[in-house]
């Protein structure tokens, strides 16, 4: 297949845009148009699911039948969230900025020794469940602050993110204390063998709550690092550069520590744990590594390093169902689920999200394409909901709840912003230059900053860039969109494209 090069510059001004949001019922956001029927069918299921999981008012639940019950779960909503503000209206945007005001409710304080995020909030606010000293994890701690900044940047509300300032804040001080041993990153507690429920983590996102995790767990410190670079990105927008710098060079700091004790280049990439004894797990967790790449941790080295060892067991990790969770399973009585199902080796979805958006990351856009034309082949089930909370990595056979939030989300995630390489970063909306040519024309749709973008990417024999049709000049790696519409506008946008040629692996 071949590729698309996109080369255009946005130089325009649009008028203020209005502090006061109004009401959009509109629900055709997303994708509008797609030359690859599967994949066009499989983007609108995971997108019924997030709508489906949404009461419209204040809370996405897990799944769409609620099996999991009224709750915001925060591991949850992290997917939901980065995936559902591609297809939300502005009803579903105030819903996520209401959610996440549920949650920082219950914040506690940064000398606390319990979880400070709880991982559920029930859906009327009026209560929270949170992990004790033995069961914390620290993901979904640093995911809310992720949360917050992914919601700031698509609907500009200035208001909103000072007002969770305080709330990351405390977070972040919290997880510095979580550093037992003066090294920088966060310990925990190595959990006892054999396993036998749920709870057991210090990283949940990728390594799951079933599974022994141990003192030093990857996972935690990686996001902990990139919650410090958000929260800097906060303090830059707030004109608080001081606080900026000090965040973002501790971040620094835990990125040097990181990549000295965790990476190991026999292994392809990083250990998943090391225990108090210094024994190290080097299990290769899929979703760990790609989130590595996609979040800055890794040099171009090591990005192509964890991107080969992709492509290179791209049968066990992705061609049976996107994504599965680790290359081996758990040694005995090390995890709680049997092998090749859930957390030990099992499949998940949302993993696929970091994976495309790793191969993004190295422009190997025909090795994200292929995961997506995967997720969208008849060999993985899906209903009208999209995707299964978990498939078999050796059979495929889903389990038996249907319609998850995170899984679904982890998918929209992936796509926009792995495939068609449109993100938001601050005050920006970033269009990457190239998608792949198999998928045109395309079309989409984008509730920004309460107007409306609607961006198309055809075929043509040269570079252009069209705004309202008035041409715009070329220029540039990718482009980075500074806008400031009024409220309901529309803006129109066309990328005419030149096939360029990265080959998939």
């Amino acid at each position: 297949m071949k590729n698309i090069l996109i080369s255009f510059l946005l130089l325009f001004n649009i008028a203020a845009f209005g502090q006061n949001m109004v009401n959009n019922s509109d629900t055709t956001y997303g994708i509008l148009k797609c030359n690859n029927s599967p994949i066009f069918e499989t983007l609108n299921k995971s997108k019924a699911c997030v709508l489906k999981c949404s009461d419209k008012t204040r809370s996405h639940f897990a799944d769409v039948y609620a099996k999991w019950g009224m709750y915001s779960w925060t591991n949850d909503l992290y997917f939901g969230l980065h995936g559902g503000l591609y297809i939300s209206d502005q009803n579903e945007q105030d819903v996520y900025k209401s959610e996440l005001r549920k949650i920082s409710k219950f914040v506690q304080s940064e000398n606390d020794s319990t979880e400070i995020v709880p991982y559920k909030v029930k859906a009327d606010g009026s209560s929270c469940n949170r992990n004790t000293e033995s069961g914390l994890d620290y993901d979904r701690s640093a995911e809310f602050i992720l949360d917050v900044l992914r919601v700031y940047a698509v609907t500009g509300d200035r208001e909103f993110l000072g007002e969770m300032y305080p709330v990351m804040l405390r977070i972040v001080n919290w997880l510095a204390k979580q550093n037992r041993d003066n090294d920088i990153l966060l310990e925990g507690r190595s959990v006892r063998a054999p396993i036998t429920g749920v709870g057991s983590c210090v990283s949940v996102t990728y390594i799951g709550d079933a599974v022994k995790n141990d003192f030093k767990d990857f996972g935690a410190s990686m996001f902990y690092f990139q919650a410090l670079q958000q929260l800097a990105t906060a303090e830059m927008i707030l004109k608080m550069d001081k606080k900026a710098s000090a965040h973002l060079q501790t971040a620094k700091a835990i990125r040097k520590a990181i990549n000295k004790i965790f990476w190991d280049s026999s292994i392809n990439g990083y250990a998943a744990g090391i225990n108090e004894k210094g024994e190290r797990n080097n299990n290769w967790i899929t979703g760990n590594n790609s989130h590595a790449v996609y979040c800055g941790l890794t040099d171009i080295s090591q990005s192509k390093v964890i991107t080969d060892f992709l492509s290179a067991n791209k049968k066990e990790l992705i061609d049976v169902v996107p994504c599965r969770v680790s290359l081996d399973t758990f040694p005995a009585g090390h995890s709680s689920n049997p092998a090749y199902y859930y957390w030990n080796a099992g499949c998940w979805t949302l993993v696929s999200a970091p994976v495309m958006l790793a191969y993004r990351h190295v422009n190997e856009l025909e090795s994200a394409l292929h995961v997506m034309d995967v997720l969208s082949s008849d060999k993985v089930s899906k209903t009208r909901y999209g995707f299964f909370e978990s498939y078999w990595s050796n059979s495929g056979k889903p389990n038996t709840c249907e319609g998850l939030l995170m899984n679904n989300g982890g998918v929209l995630w992936g796509f926009y912003e792995g495939i068609l390489g449109v993100s938001f970063n601050g005050d920006k909306i970033i269009f990457e230059k190239e998608i792949p040519a198999s998928l045109l024309p395309v079309e989409a749709k984008f509730r920004y900053r309460g107007a409306d973008i609607i961006v198309d990417w055809v075929a043509l024999d040269k570079s252009v860039l069209l705004v309202n049709n008035k041409p715009v000049l070329d220029s540039g790696k990718f482009y980075e969109l500074k806008l400031k519409p009024e409220i309901n506008e529309t803006i129109r946008i066309k990328i005419g494209e030149i096939p360029g040629n990265h080959a998939f692996k």
